[in-house]
């Protein structure tokens, strides 16, 4: 058994089905299991495996006090964070915020320290270089940090460049993503590629697909968080001119985000005020309610590591729309497990629409075709295998 200690944003997002997969596939195999949250002051009610800790990001007001608070239960972990940070950094702010950060971490005593996104490997950094010599370090890489961050930010390549081949092992879930970390000049042979799986029993229909009916309205359904990435706005407009074209169709909006308003608002300028709901964030178990009585699922992205949304989608038989970015074309077929269009472009993903609506049929053979892709190559017990295999290399 080992100490495996995951480095987090939020350990308690309903989204966050890698880390809640994760989590269980390591306590599973005997592991003790602790998730240490850099967002958030106050640990928060918390199911599933191990143990929680929380602590605000660096720049916070609060996190001096927050991480003294956590080390305080270990004064053994705290007095070696500041006695390393002082030796590597010198007496200084940096050596400060280093120790704070990696005194939570030393007191979990881990064999392993699994971080969760490359973003936040680069903001430990520092309290990565203070863990004890035989820690081991995994960073899972899921796509905006590796496939936009770098052409947002290029002065963050050497920092994530740097972190990535100080890790053990890094982990991409595309082959698009572990060649972005290649040309950014990750080591290759650091690398492994363990794609998002689908609980293929969990997510099985509880009613028979209903084919799309022409006297009927389409319900095509997107979720997502409502950020630019996701370019929402190109669904709007594709469905703009799926309804000009003069076919009936209600898209339902599942998720939240600093795009939500202007998006209501693009929604009413382009005449679909009554052909639009956006429901905010909802539970999974509303989301899979969603998911079941809809016809079409559409993801416009802009950049996608690998969509566990359209995964889902997948699973339960819809036909999907996925703009060709990331490791979409990797998990779905063009013509076969689903359609797959060019990215922001509302025409193409328009005519996409108006196949499904106009060819039920096939439609529904794609819906089917795409859950039994799932079943060969994306299933939850291949990548627990596969999660199993990269921990038993570096333990």
């Amino acid at each position: 058994m080992a100490r495996i200690t995951l480095v987090v944003n939020e350990f308690d997002t309903g989204s966050e089905t890698f880390l809640h997969a994760l989590a269980r596939i390591l306590s599973n195999e005997g592991h003790d299991v602790t998730e240490y949250s850099l967002l958030g002051s106050r640990q928060r009610h918390h199911e599933g495996p191990g143990r929680a800790v929380a602590l605000p990001a660096a720049k916070n007001i609060g996190f001096p006090l927050a991480a003294a608070k956590l080390a305080a239960g270990s004064s053994r972990a705290t007095a070696t964070a500041l006695s390393r940070a002082t030796a590597r950094f010198g007496r200084s702010g940096r050596a400060a915020r280093a120790a704070l950060q990696a005194a939570p971490l030393l007191a979990t005593q881990p064999d392993v320290v699994h971080i969760s996104f490359s973003g936040i490997a680069i903001t430990v950094a520092d309290a990565l270089e203070l863990l004890d010599p035989q820690t081991r370090v995994i960073v899972s890489c899921r796509g905006t940090g590796e496939l936009v961050s770098p052409v947002l930010h290029p002065e963050r390549v050497e920092a994530l460049q740097s972190v990535l081949n100080r890790a053990d092992c890094v982990h991409a879930v595309s082959v698009a993503v572990e060649k972005a970390l290649v040309a950014m000049g990750v080591h290759q042979d650091l690398i492994r590629v363990i794609r998002p799986a689908v609980d293929i029993e969990k997510f099985s229909r509880t009613a028979p697909y209903q084919p799309i009916s022409a006297g009927e309205p389409t319900q095509i359904l997107s979720v997502g968080r409502l950020h630019w990435i996701k370019d929402v706005s190109t669904t709007l407009s594709a469905l703009a001119e799926l309804i000009a074209s003069g076919y009936q169709a209600r898209l339902t909006i599942v998720g939240d985000g600093p795009e939500r308003e202007a998006l209501q608002y693009r929604a009413f300028a382009l005449g679909l005020a009554d052909s639009v709901v956006f429901t905010g964030p909802l539970p999974p178990e509303r989301v899979r309610e969603e998911l079941e009585r809809s016809h079409l699922f559409v993801l416009s992205s802009l950049s996608e590591g690998t969509s566990n949304a359209a995964l889902e989608a997948m699973a339960l038989e819809l036909p999907v729309i996925v703009t060709g970015v990331g490791g979409m074309p990797e998990v779905i077929e063009d013509g076969i497990t689903g359609w797959v269009v060019p990215p922001s472009n509302p025409a193409k993903l328009a005519e996409s629409m108006i196949r499904a609506v106009t060819n039920s049929s096939l439609a529904e053979e794609l819906g089917r075709a795409g859950r039994a892709s799932l079943a060969k190559g994306l299933t939850l017990e291949m990548q627990s295998s596969a999660i199993r295999s990269m921990y038993r290399e570096l333990l």
